[in-house]
């Protein structure tokens, strides 16, 4: 069963997924319950937990009332006003999901801890709910960052709670994947660094490091400041306006940083959920598709910043994106080149070692004349010694059954004998080692019933020979058990299935 979880016994149990499953729910749960929002001060209501009633409230639009919780602070929630048609707090949602997710993962202990240590299931729910809890949190990182240059707060617990679950993912994947967990890791790094260096601005995060490269980091992609996240916003806002500002060359540029953010950050929660899945050719095909058209995107946003006049520039952002997007397309095309080789070598060996009658066929051809001929001799000197065995064994039969036959002659016709005055039996017909386990009564049913065959008829069972080979006797008779057990005794049937099982 091992081969089917997932995971041969060579690689580890349960036991890993499920000492990093614990330590990702302590995350979670922590990220609930410590008290290091948005908000400053180490109290109650800057614990996001005592937040969450008025975070259900607003998912549900004011439908009904929660008498206690405090307010979701600025960092948490997000109203959103949908392509212009409705407002939503997207952030009320994303933190009610997470808390959901929570109490999923910790009702989802109950099957790691009792799955049996040879199989996947730790593994496989352990992975699960990892990979689903890191949707709303990186959801929730991500617009927290992007409102950081205005509200100048970051939630730690949140990123406790987004940090350690992800760092419990990735050490399955690098114990449970091996080299494919390790390159998955490689692709998400890389996707991170695109998302962090270059659809955000370095230089409100970590000011040393803007100054370190004389500003440049600080001007964004091409000119103005954060324009990936910046489209996406206008894009889901419904602020097409913008959008569309400009020239038919500005408006290229605008639609292809559009798409090319859009795909960065899409690949970071793909590459996300690929280090808790299994690798299979259509993630293969897949990913190869995706960073394709990043690729295509970032080259297009890449060769316009020549084209359109103003403020646009190139800048170093720019050109690491695009190189970023190819070394992971590289990576991709190798892998869906190089996937299921190993796989295709292994049936062909298994072929080649059960179907002997093909590898006698192969080399025939091959072999000269004066080879085949010293096969052919072989084979008719097997052929006879084969023959000769055969006649061996048919005379050693005969010679067995006439031997039967003599001893059954000189048996003596009572084989039991009854001591006057003494109240009990004596059996005195022929005995051999199995015969000499039963008892007086059990003789005499063993006697009538197998050895004088005057008590029911046994033409499948062969005839039992006292001294004897009498292997083929008792495995007749364990074939043929349902015939016999109405006529001998449960006695005398226990000890004939012991020698059976002695066999």
């Amino acid at each position: 069963m091992g081969k089917t979880n997932n995971y041969p016994s060579r690689r580890p149990t349960k036991w890993a997924a499920l000492v990093t499953y614990v330590i990702a729910l302590v995350c979670l749960l922590a990220g609930l319950l410590i008290p290091l929002g948005n908000a400053e001060g180490f109290t109650l209501e800057n614990m996001l937990a005592y937040q969450l009633p008025k975070a259900v409230e607003a998912v549900v639009m004011g439908a009904f009332q929660i008498p206690f919780g405090a307010e979701l602070t600025a960092g948490y929630s997000l109203p959103v006003n949908f392509f212009g048609m409705f407002e939503y707090d997207l952030g009320a949602l994303l933190v009610t999901l997470y808390a959901v997710i929570t109490v999923a993962a910790l009702v989802g202990l109950i099957p790691v801890i009792a799955s049996s240590k040879k199989k996947a299931t730790a593994l496989k729910t352990a992975s699960f709910i990892e990979c689903l809890a890191l949707i709303p949190l990186l959801t929730l990182v991500l617009m927290q960052m992007y409102a950081y240059p205005v509200s100048g707060t970051f939630s730690y617990a949140l990123l406790i709670a987004f940090g350690g679950t992800l760092l419990m993912l990735v050490v399955q994947a690098f114990v449970y994947r091996k080299g494919s967990g390790a390159i998955k890791f490689v692709l998400f790094l890389l996707s991170a660094i695109a998302v962090v260096a270059t659809m955000f601005n370095l230089g409100l995060f970590i000011p040393a490091l803007a100054d370190v490269l004389d500003g440049k980091l600080t001007t964004g992609l091409y000119g103005a400041i954060m324009e990936g996240p910046m489209f996406v916003e206008l894009l889901f806002t419904g602020n097409f306006e913008t959008l569309l500002s400009g020239d038919a060359l500005a408006q290229t540029l605008t639609f292809a940083t559009l798409i090319a953010a859009l795909l960065v950050f899409i690949n970071l929660y793909l590459d996300i959920l690929g280090l808790g899945k299994r690798t299979k050719k259509f993630m293969v095909v897949t990913n190869l598709i995706r960073y394709s058209l990043e690729v295509l995107a970032v080259l297009l946003t890449f060769v316009m910043t020549f084209f359109v006049d103003g403020t646009v520039t190139l800048s170093i952002p720019l050109v690491a994106l695009l190189v970023i997007a190819i070394v992971q397309l590289v990576i991709n095309i190798i892998r869906t080149v190089t996937f299921g080789k190993h796989k295709k070598k292994a049936p062909k060996k298994a072929r080649v070692e059960e179907t002997e009658g093909e590898e006698a066929k192969e080399p025939e051809k091959k072999l000269s004349k004066k080879e085949q001929k010293r096969l052919a001799k072989e084979e008719q000197k097997a052929a006879k010694e084969r023959e000769a065995e055969e006649k061996k064994a048919a005379k050693e039969k005969a010679t067995e059954e006439k031997k039967a036959v003599k001893e059954e002659k000189a048996a003596p016709e009572k084989p039991m004998e009854v001591r006057e005055g003494a109240g009990y039996f004596v059996y005195t017909g022929p005995t051999d080692s199995f015969i000499n386990k039963l008892n007086n009564t059990e003789k005499q049913e063993f006697f009538n019933v197998f050895l004088e065959r005057n008590v029911i008829s046994l033409p499948n069972i062969p005839q039992y020979v006292p001294g004897g080979k009498n292997e083929k006797f008792f495995s007749a008779v364990f074939i043929y058990f349902g015939k016999v057990r109405d006529y001998v005794s449960d006695g005398l049937l226990n000890k004939l299935y012991e020698q059976i099982n002695m066999m």
